[in-house]
C-alpha cells in the first residue's frame, strides 16, 4: 500500500511506540527485500502514548475525548493545539482539565502582546529542527515574553512571528478572549490612557482611570506598558 501511494522511497512514517517492534521493523525488512536498493521510509516518527488524568484512555472506561468534541464544548482551538504540543511527540502526553487551563492562560498572554511579527526567527527554526523539540521552543517562547515584559520590542516581534509559524494568534484579541462591544470600550479607553501617559497627561490619563473604575474595571500597569484588566 505505501509503495503503490507513495512509492518505494518516502520521507516519513509515523506510528505509536508500541508499533516500532515487531511491527514495523518487519515492514521495513519487507519492503527492502522486495525493493532491492530501497531504503524504504526516511524518517521514522514513533509518539508517545496519550492518558487522560493519569489513565489510559479508552472508550470503555469513559475518558475517550476528540478534538471535536473538545471545540464543541467551546474550547479554543489554539488552546487545544497548544496543549497537544505541550509535550514531546515522542514523550507521553497526560490529557487533562489543568492542562487545557494551563495552555489558556499561557496564549492569553500572547495575545496580549502588541507587536506585529513579520518573518519566522531562523533561531527559532533551528530549535524545532532538533527532532522538533517543541519542549525547547516553549521555553524559548516564553524567554521572548519575559524580555518584551521588559521593554524590549523586537523580543515582541520575535516572538509574535514564532507563534504564528507555530499556527497561533491567527484570531484577533477580540475573538480569542470572546469580547463583546462593552469590551472593545473598555480596551479603547485603556489605549487612551496609554496615549494620555505617553503624552504626560497624566491628568487625563487619572480621568480615564477614574472613569474605567466608575464602569467596575479595575487596572493594572505591568512592565512593558502592559495593562491588565479585570472586573470588580
Amino acid at each position: 500500500m505505501s509503495t503503490k501511494y507513495l512509492g518505494v522511497n518516502f520521507d516519513i512514517h509515523g506510528g505509536g511506540l508500541d508499533l516500532t517492534f515487531p511491527h514495523h521493523e518487519n515492514e521495513v525488512a519487507q519492503a527492502c527485500c522486495a525493493n532491492p536498493g530501497s531504503s524504504y521510509a526516511n524518517f521514522w516518527i514513533h509518539n508517545g502514548f496519550l492518558t487522560v488524568n493519569g489513565e489510559k484512555m479508552s472508550k470503555s472506561l469513559g475518558n475517550f475525548i476528540t478534538v471535536r468534541d473538545l471545540l464543541a464544548k467551546g474550547v479554543n482551538g489554539e488552546v487545544i493545539r497548544w496543549a497537544l504540543l505541550s509535550s514531546h511527540y515522542r514523550s507521553p502526553l497526560d490529557w487533562s482539565d489543568k492542562l487545557l487551563s494551563d495552555s489558556r492562560k499561557q496564549l492569553e498572554g500572547f495575545y496580549r502582546v502588541e507587536s506585529k511579527g513579520t518573518k519566522v526567527e531562523q533561531k527559532f527554526l533551528e530549535i524545532l529542527h532538533e527532532d522538533l523539540n517543541v519542549s525547547k521552543a516553549y521555553a524559548y517562547l516564553n524567554e521572548l515574553a519575559t524580555e518584551y515584559n521588559k521593554g524590549n520590542k523586537e523580543a515582541g516581534e520575535k516572538l509574535v512571528s514564532n507563534l504564528k509559524f507555530m499556527g497561533f494568534l491567527q484570531q484577533t484579541p477580540d475573538e480569542f478572549f470572546g469580547r463583546s462591544s462593552a469590551d472593545s470600550e473598555i480596551e479603547n479607553l485603556i489605549n487612551l490612557r496609554k496615549e494620555a501617559k505617553s503624552a504626560k497627561n497624566f491628568a487625563e490619563a487619572d480621568r480615564i482611570r477614574a472613569e474605567l473604575d466608575a464602569k467596575g474595571i479595575i487596572i493594572e500597569d505591568k512592565p512593558g506598558g502592559v495593562v491588565e484588566w479585570r472586573r470588580k
